[in-house]
């Protein structure tokens, strides 16, 4: 679940009013989603979230009802 999360890159430089950010969004395990946005919106940003690889944010990102700030690697 993405609940309010505002990329702390993409904070003040573009308009997060979009279907991800800022937004409460919950993602199925072994769903398949599109994502697709003009260049710069956070796209790559998204998917590093969603894998760990960052965590530069402001929100919360939670995973199977736990918070990923609270997560060690092997959990992921």
């Amino acid at each position: 679940i993405f609940k309010n999360i505002t990329p702390d890159p993409l904070a003040g430089v573009i308009d997060l009013n979009t279907a991800i950010w800022e937004q409460e969004r919950s993602f199925l395990k072994g769903k398949k989603y599109k994502i697709y946005a003009p260049s710069g919106k956070g796209k790559s940003t998204f998917i590093h979230f969603i894998y760990g690889l960052r965590n530069d944010f402001k929100g919360k990102l939670m995973i199977d009802q736990k918070n990923s700030t609270k997560m060690g690697r092997g959990e992921w």
